[in-house]
């Protein structure tokens, strides 16, 4: 009996990755080259459905966090979206399709309904 439990464990397959689980843990930046600067941006994604933002252009950091969410069966990312401005009020939510590959560390963010608003991210190791 033993030797059946060791065979059907073996041809067991390991389940794909979600978006959910690619996405948090480690540093993600995004580069915007702007006319005249650099903008870097470096963002955490954290298990409790929170990220936290920075945003630099090589003088001046700002940080920024907020709430996300994540449709796994969708690959579809919805988050706060920062304060920038910092005007203050209630977050507005921003929602990107999300392409990724398993095993390499990027992901590109389309902005639903924005097409040309695109994102590409590199996990930093």
């Amino acid at each position: 009996m033993i030797m059946g439990a060791v065979i059907i464990q073996s041809c067991e397959k390991d389940e794909p990755q979600v978006l959910s689980e690619f996405i948090v843990g480690g540093e993600w930046t995004y580069e915007q080259i702007e006319v005249l600067q650099t903008l870097t941006f470096t963002g955490q994604f954290l298990n409790n459905g929170t990220y936290v933002l920075s945003l630099t252009d090589g003088n001046v950091t700002l940080s920024f966090d907020g709430d996300y969410n994540i449709d796994d069966d969708t690959n579809v990312l919805t988050l706060d979206e920062p304060d920038i401005d910092q005007s203050g009020g209630e977050p507005e939510q921003v929602v990107f399709d999300v392409v990724w590959t398993e095993g390499i560390d990027k992901m590109v963010w389309t902005e639903v309904g924005d097409a040309t608003n695109v994102l590409t991210w590199f996990k930093n190791n």
